[in-house]
C-alpha cells in the first residue's frame, strides 16, 4: 500500500534518503497542515494532544461525507462531555488527525463546516461545564492561542447574562498579545449577540470593564450585528471612553443611514448630548447621525450648530436640517428658528384638523388635506399612518384619485412605513393607481424593482 508521504514524493528526482527528507520538509512548509503534519516535536505533541479517537473519526467522517454544521453539532454532542478537552485541543491546533490503518496519520486543517460544527457542538454542552474546562486550561497555560480559542468558544456558546465572561480570556494579558486578540474579541461579541439579542444589553458593562485598548474591538463586534440593535447599543456607549468616541460616533453615523426609522428615544438621547461635545469630530458625527436618523427633537440643537465657527459643523448641520425638513434656508439660523416655531404651532393646531378631514370621505377636502400634510415632511413619522390608511382602499374605484395622491405623499415622506402599503397597492389596483404606487416606491426607496409586488418582495422589501 502506498502511503500519503510516498504518494507526495513519487516522481521526484531524489537520489538519497537525505534528499527525500529535505523534499518532504519543503512540501510540508508549502502545503501546511492540510495534507501533511509539519515536522518538529512541538507540533507532534500538539497533534497528539488534539487526539481523542472518537473525535478524530467524527471529524474525518464529517470531512469526507461533507456533513453540515448541524449534523456535526449533533454528533459532537452525542460524544458527551468527554469530548470537550479534545475538541478544545483541536481548535487550539487548528487541525485534526485522520488516523490511517497501521496507526499512520494525515493532518487536515480544521475549517469550514467542520470548525463551525465543532463549535456548535461545544455550545450544546452544559455551559458551566464548558466554561469550567476553558478557564481551567487558561489558568494552566494562558498563552495567546489558548486565549483566542477561549474567545472563539465563548462566542459560540455564551448564554445571555454571561457576556462579561469574555473578560476572563483577557485577564493579565501581556501588551504584546493585545493586537492579536482584538479581532477574536470582536467576533466573539458578534457571535453572542447574533444568537442572543438580549446580550446587547450587557455590552455597556463589558465596554466599561475592558482595557481601553479593546474599546474598538467592542465597537466592531456590535457593529457587525443587526442594525436596530447595534444602533441603540452603540449610542449607549457614548462617553464611556471619551478617547474612543470619535471612532464610535463615525460608526453610529454610518449605521444611521440604514437603521429602521423612527428610532427609539433611548438611542437618540446620547446623540443629542454629543452635539455639545467639545471634541469637534464627535459633535460633527453626532449631527450627521441625528439628521440621518430623522430625529425631529434634535432640530433646536442643529439650528444652534449653524452659528458655529467650525465650517464642517455648519455644513453638516445645514445638510441635516434640509434632510429632516425638505426646507431650504441655507445657513441662516434665524430663518430656520422661525420656520421651526411655526411648524410646531402647525403640528399642535392645524394638523389634527387636517387628519380629521382624511376620515370624512369628501374627495376634494381629503385631497386638499393631503397636500397640506405633505408640506410638513418634517413630521412624516407622525403622519404616515393616516395617509397609509387611504392607500389601503386602493381597490375602490371611486377613491382612485385620493389613493393616487396618497401614494405620492407616501413617496414624498419616504419612511420605512411608506413601503408596505405601496407594495400592497401594486396588487389588484387600477393601472393609474399601480403606476402611482410604483412611482412612489421608487422615490421612497431609491431603487426600482418593477411593477410586480412579488419582485419587490423577492428583493427583500416587505408588505407587512
Amino acid at each position: 500500500m502506498t502511503t500519503s508521504n510516498e504518494r507526495m514524493t513519487k516522481g521526484l528526482p531524489m537520489r538519497s534518503r537525505a534528499a527525500r527528507v529535505a523534499g518532504l520538509l519543503v512540501l510540508a512548509a508549502a502545503f501546511g497542515p492540510t495534507s501533511l503534519a509539519q515536522a518538529g516535536p512541538r507540533n507532534q505533541a500538539a497533534q497528539t494532544a488534539s487526539g481523542g479517537r472518537a473525535l478524530s473519526d467524527l471529524l474525518t467522517t464529517a470531512r469526507s461525507e461533507k456533513l453540515s454544521p448541524d449534523e456535526i453539532k449533533l454528533r459532537v454532542k452525542q460524544l458527551g462531555s468527554r469530548a470537550i478537552p479534545s475538541a478544545l485541543d483541536v481548535i487550539d491546533a487548528g487541525c485534526f488527525h485522520q488516523i490511517l490503518p497501521g496507526n499512520g496519520r494525515v493532518v487536515h486543517r480544521l475549517e469550514g463546516s467542520c470548525r463551525e460544527g465543532l463549535l456548535l457542538g461545544l455550545g450544546a454542552h452544559p455551559w458551566q461545564l464548558l466554561k469550567g474546562e476553558v478557564l481551567r486550561r487558561l489558568k494552566s497555560d494562558p498563552a495567546r492561542q489558548r486565549r483566542s480559542t477561549a474567545l472563539e468558544v465563548f462566542g459560540a456558546a455564551l448564554p445571555e447574562g454571561e457576556l462579561i465572561t469574555l473578560l476572563d480570556a483577557l485577564t493579565d494579558l501581556p501588551p504584546a498579545d493585545r493586537r492579536a486578540l482584538r479581532s477574536p474579541l470582536a467576533e466573539a461579541i458578534h457571535g453572542v449577540c447574533s444568537r442572543a439579542p438580549l446580550a446587547y444589553g450587557e455590552v455597556r458593562e463589558l465596554y466599561s470593564s475592558v482595557s481601553p485598548a479593546f474599546a474598538a474591538s467592542v465597537i466592531q463586534g456590535v457593529r457587525m450585528g443587526d442594525d436596530g440593535h447595534s444602533f441603540e447599543c452603540l449610542t449607549s456607549l457614548i462617553g464611556v471612553f471619551p478617547d474612543a468616541d470619535p471612532v464610535l460616533l463615525m460608526e453610529v453615523a454610518d449605521l444611521a443611514k440604514t437603521v429602521t426609522r423612527p428610532v427609539s428615544g433611548a438611542a437618540l438621547r446620547p446623540l443629542r448630548a454629543a452635539l455639545e461635545s467639545p471634541v469637534r469630530s464627535v459633535s460633527v458625527e453626532a449631527v450627521k447621525a441625528l439628521g440621518r436618523a430623522d430625529d425631529v427633537l434634535a432640530i433646536p440643537g442643529l439650528i444652534r450648530q449653524l452659528r458655529s465657527s467650525h465650517a464642517p459643523m455648519v455644513r453638516e448641520a445645514r445638510a441635516a436640517l434640509e434632510r429632516l425638513s425638505a426646507e431650504r434656508f441655507g445657513t441662516d439660523a434665524d430663518a430656520w428658528a422661525t420656520w421651526h416655531a411655526g411648524a410646531l404651532r402647525w403640528l399642535d393646531g392645524t394638523a389634527p384638523q387636517l387628519l380629521g378631514e382624511l376620515k370624512r370621505g369628501d374627495t376634494h377636502r381629503t385631497n386638499r388635506a393631503l397636500l397640506q400634510l405633505a408640506r410638513y415632511r418634517v413630521f412624516r413619522h407622525d403622519l404616515v399612518e393616516p395617509v397609509a390608511a387611504l392607500v389601503a382602499q386602493a381597490g375602490n374605484p371611486s377613491q382612485d384619485q385620493v389613493t393616487q395622491l396618497a401614494c405620492a405623499v407616501l413617496g414624498h415622506f419616504a419612511t420605512d412605513r411608506s413601503v408596505p402599503p405601496l407594495l400592497r397597492a401594486l396588487d389588484g389596483a387600477s393601472v393609474e393607481t399601480r403606476k402611482a404606487a410604483l412611482d412612489a416606491l421608487v422615490r421612497a426607496t431609491g431603487v426600482n424593482h418593477g411593477e410586480l409586488a412579488a419582485d419587490w418582495k423577492a428583493a427583500g422589501w416587505q408588505a407587512q
